[in-house]
């Protein structure tokens, strides 16, 4: 009897080898002893030999995934799982799916098969691959962007990561420490948006708060804040209380006005990594929002104003003092939804007992939190409103006030 050893623990790369070894490699039981037996005939590039035939995991249903691991009646193979559809660019030929811009036996479409002479290009027969193309098991391949030929043939990508100039990148954070639970916080280089999209380019990488995979990121503008007042004699920090008590890093003396004056101030977003402290491009900033879903409850984003006036601004636009964003929807969202925290003014500031009014911003109601002279409950960000592009802060009498997140550098997956 045959048993095939399956090896765990390895890093990626190490994991890529041992699948190669475990094709080669077969151990036997013979007469109550342990011997190795010779190679078994190598399979062709992409598919590994079960019960002595060579197939692709990745599509055959009765092999799927792995050896003797069949689908059930009704259901395809795709991309190495069953399911209802043919997923991944491929296509349903009977009750198989196929990628008929490879597949010499498919190609261009269902039972066109190529002459044994041809190749199968971009779904053509060919008689070669040309300058761009590489043959890999009958099939025209860029071993630039394929993830199951990445590099050079048989040399596959892990789940979750792309392949682009050769080498295999994942897509985040949480995927490189899905792939590898032993790494570290640090700086990786990421491929959000596959090899069609923008290059690869680094990112710092927290795995270790809140279960890891977040990539960290810095708000690139003034003290890692922005703030508007009246005036230094009627200021942001009109209440009685510590208008900076939810900026982690910095004190309420310590922050500097970015516009003082009544009126509307429109601000372009700019980020950065904070550990590199480069500042991330307009496409890379594009690719991190097709990703990101999830804002770290311990780096929520905030809010702050002095005398909210009832949120006159959005209804009379002629009192009030309000923040707004812009996110992926490209509509302005308020994020200072409060009741009238007057805390005085002129030379009146503060009134004793009086609270700013604290908006703590997550995805979700219960990781959101209103504080001070504010209401008690918030509804929850958009998705598309964790890495804003635009925020608006508007100041209309005495008063001001502040936009940021919790902490200086905040927590995105």
């Amino acid at each position: 009897m045959v048993a095939l050893a399956i090896l765990s623990g390895y890093s990626p790369s190490m994991r890529r080898v041992a699948r190669t070894l475990a094709l080669a490699l077969v151990s036997a039981c013979v007469g109550g002893e342990a011997r190795i037996e010779e190679p078994v005939a190598q399979c062709p590039e992409g598919q590994m030999s079960c019960a002595g035939i060579c197939v692709d995991t990745k599509l055959d249903p009765n092999n799927c995934g792995a050896c003797d691991r069949p689908c059930a009646e009704g259901f395809l193979c795709s991309v190495g799982a069953c399911g209802t559809e043919c997923l991944g660019g491929t296509t349903q030929c009977d009750d198989r799916c196929v990628d008929a811009m490879i597949d010499p036996n498919n190609c261009g479409g269902c039972g066109v098969v190529c002459a044994v002479n041809e190749v199968c290009k971009l779904g053509n027969c060919a008689v070669s691959c040309g300058d761009s193309l590489i043959v890999c098991n009958g099939s025209c391949v860029d071993i630039g962007t394929n993830a199951e030929h990445c590099g050079g043939c048989a040399q596959p990508c892990e789940e979750g990561e792309v392949c682009a100039n050769g080498k295999c990148f994942a897509q985040s954070c949480r995927d490189l420490l899905q792939n590898d639970p032993s790494l570290g916080s640090g700086l990786y280089f990421i491929d959000p948006d596959g090899a069609e999209g923008e290059p690869p380019f680094e990112v710092s990488c927290n795995m270790s708060s809140d279960g890891g995979g977040w990539i960290e990121l810095s708000l690139d503008q003034s003290q890692n804040l922005l703030m508007a007042q009246n005036s230094a004699t009627n200021p942001w920090h009109k209440c009685a209380d510590d208008a900076s008590l939810h900026f982690g890093w910095i004190s309420q003396g310590a922050v500097t006005a970015d516009f003082e004056g009544n009126g509307e101030h429109i601000v372009a977003l700019s980020y950065v990594n904070p550990v590199s402290e480069m500042i991330y491009t307009v496409e890379q900033l594009t690719a991190l929002r097709a990703l990101v879903t999830e804002l770290s409850t311990t780096t929520r984003m905030v809010a702050v104003t002095g005398d909210d006036d009832n949120g006159d601004w959005q209804t009379t636009m002629m009192s009030g003092h309000e923040v707004y964003i812009k996110g992926a929807s490209m509509s302005w969202v308020l994020l200072t939804p409060g009741e009238d925290g007057d805390c005085g003014g002129g030379s009146n500031w503060p009134l004793a007992g009086s609270n700013s009014a604290f908006y703590l911003w997550h995805t979700t109601a219960a990781g959101s939190d209103a504080q001070g002279s504010t209401v008690n409950s918030l509804a929850g960000l958009g998705i598309g409103d964790i890495l804003p592009l635009e925020a608006r802060l508007v100041v209309a009498s005495g008063g001001g006030v502040a936009f940021g997140w919790e902490k200086r550098v905040f927590l995105v997956r």
